[in-house]
Formats: C-alpha cells, structure tokens, sequence
C-alpha cells in the first residue's frame, strides 16, 4: 500500500479508496472525476495528488488495492483439506 496513505487513520482512508472505487465503477476510467473523488472524501485536490502523484497511479493503486483484498479474502476462507478441485472452485466462488 502507498505508504504516506498508509499513514493515514483508517477511516479517512477507507473514505478515500471507497469514493475513488464509486466514481471509478460508475463511470470509468476516462470519465471519473478527480473532483468528485476528493469531494465525497472530503479532502483537497492537492492532497489526493500527494497521495498517488496522478488519476492513473490513483486507479492501478485501486487495481492492485482490490485484487490483493479479493486474494487474501480467499487465501484467509478457504478450506485448504479439501483436496477435489471443484470443491475448491465452489468455495472459492462462494467466498
């Protein structure tokens, strides 16, 4: 994770990776707002720019930030005695 967003209290983080995943899922890339991200954190522009340098560092941050939870979820949940491997594509999906 960023390291200086890393510093951050969770709340406020949470708060800006939850906003920019909103603005980025509902109108992509191209048409997302940096605008609207920093105004439903409740932040500055200025600050959301120290914090990832520009709107693609923000957005590959997001891609590596959500794969990396959706694996761990996985990893952490997963039954790892079950051996047959469409028990394991079950539980995978389940989770």
């Amino acid at each position: 994770m960023n390291k200086a967003l890393n510093k951050l209290e969770t709340k406020k983080r949470d708060q800006i990776i939850n906003s920019a995943l909103k603005e980025f899922a509902e109108n992509g890339f191209m048409k997302a707002s940096t605008n609207i991200i920093v105004k439903n954190a409740d932040i500055s522009k200025g600050t959301l720019f120290n914090y990832f340098g520009s709107k693609i560092k923000l957005f590959n941050f997001l891609e590596e930030f959500v794969i990396s939870t959706v694996y761990n979820s996985i990893i952490d949940n997963i039954d790892w005695t079950i051996e047959d491997f469409f028990e394991r594509v079950k539980q995978v999906t389940n989770i």
